[in-house]
């Protein structure tokens, strides 16, 4: 087939979940269809990549990122340029499918000349506007009462559209269980039309590495810290359980790994040099494989989180709240330890500090999980299942570019 993929953001390099997620299945995905590309470019620095993505595209459009207007959350997403190359793409290559990243992408016009129509594929990474109402209430005490009032009304246009737009797709990709149940829940009659994918991990990429040599107190999170999720997360734990690990450990330290950090962020690594902000990171393995437990504090989002995926892979034990492994096959005390009141995270972390035939134990059954379940060629391979039979076929054969 030949798909269409329309993306709000530049999916190479994968340096943060998003983007992670859509450059594998673009990647496998190409192993056996054309694949065209029209993505938003938010960092006109990264335009350099359009020619690491036409490794796996047959052509790639990338559009500058307009700026939101006040109270519109989905607004900077309507461009005039993205849909003149969509128009562009349509009346030039004969697509037969598109996959949308995102509800607020599906906001554009499809005029084509195939007899039948497209088929349209719309991957929800996250229940969006539930993301949208954890950020209002988040940021809601240094609101005015006017940008209330817009926000409140924006998260209910939005919820509404995004409810309808679920709705209107051929097929609805959820990356969890969970998340397709609230949508059932929502929408019982699109239960036909309904697929979990969940996210994965390169497993040949990320290992448990083969020399063991992790430093002692040494605690990583990886993550996208400009993501407001990920930002409450690390300031929580900075606030409400390191104060508690340092009485006892004063060596400790943390490794907050992860481009675009907030100025709070920033200023807590500033302030105390046992926490080390990098800001932006080529190549996570240099901590997943010289941490001693990897932590996930969050508090608030959505869909699955990649980063515990790639530590469980890597062979480092994880900490997690409930939230912040939301939506995985794993058990606490198996897989990993979850805790979600402070003193309980801390001391979860102190065990496996103080225990490291039981920090053996989880990253070895949580590696065979990884292996199991989350490796991405074989979640793209049952993917393209449901695409084959719903759309049409792959290519007579395998369909390579290089």
């Amino acid at each position: 087939m030949n798909i269409l993929l329309l993306s709000t953001d530049i999916p190479y390099p994968p340096v943060s979940g998003g983007r992670l997620r859509v450059f594998q299945v673009l990647k496998e995905l190409s192993r056996y269809h054309r694949m065209y590309l029209i993505s938003f470019l938010k960092n006109p620095d990264e335009y350099e990549y359009k020619r690491e993505l036409l490794d796996y595209c047959e052509d790639v459009a990338l559009v500058p990122l307009p700026a939101s207007l006040p109270g519109k959350y989905f607004s900077k997403y309507a461009s005039r340029e993205f849909q003149q190359h969509i128009d562009d793409f349509l009346a030039r290559y004969p697509i037969d499918l598109l996959q949308i990243e995102h509800s607020y992408m599906d906001v554009y016009r499809y005029r084509t000349p195939k007899p039948g129509g497209l088929g349209k594929v719309l991957i929800q990474h996250n229940i969006e506007h539930e993301v949208h109402r954890q950020r209002i209430a988040y940021e809601w005490p240094g609101y005015s009462w006017k940008e209330k009032l817009l926000n409140s009304l924006d998260y209910l246009r939005f919820k509404r559209f995004e409810w309808n737009r679920m709705g209107e797709q051929d097929l609805c990709v959820m990356v969890s269980e969970l998340e397709r149940n609230k949508l059932l829940k929502k929408r019982p009659e699109l239960s036909n039309r309904t697929v979990v994918v969940p996210n994965g991990v390169d497993t040949e990429y990320f290992q448990p590495p083969a020399d063991g040599g992790r430093k002692p107190l040494t605690l990583v999170f990886t993550a996208h810290m400009g993501w407001f999720p990920n930002e409450d997360g690390m300031l929580w734990f900075y606030r409400d359980m390191f104060p508690r690990l340092t009485d006892r450990y004063p060596d400790l330290q943390v490794i907050a790994a992860g481009k675009e950090p907030t100025a709070p962020v920033l200023q807590i690594g500033n302030e105390d040099r046992r926490i080390v902000v990098t800001g932006r990171v080529e190549d996570m393995r240099e901590f997943l494989y010289t941490g001693t437990v990897f932590i996930c504090p969050l508090r608030m989002g959505g869909g699955t989180r990649l980063k515990i995926l790639e530590a469980m892979a890597s062979g480092i034990p994880v900490v997690s709240t409930s939230i912040g492994c939301e939506g995985l096959d794993t058990v606490s005390g198996e897989h990993l330890l979850i805790a979600d009141r402070p003193d309980d995270f801390a001391e979860r972390i102190i065990e496996l500090l103080e225990q490291p035939d039981l920090r053996t134990r989880l990253s070895g059954n949580a590696r065979r999980l990884i292996e199991s379940s989350y490796g991405w060629k074989g979640i793209v391979e049952r993917y393209d299942a449901q695409l084959q039979e719903r759309f049409g076929g792959r290519e007579t054969e395998a369909w390579t570019r290089r």
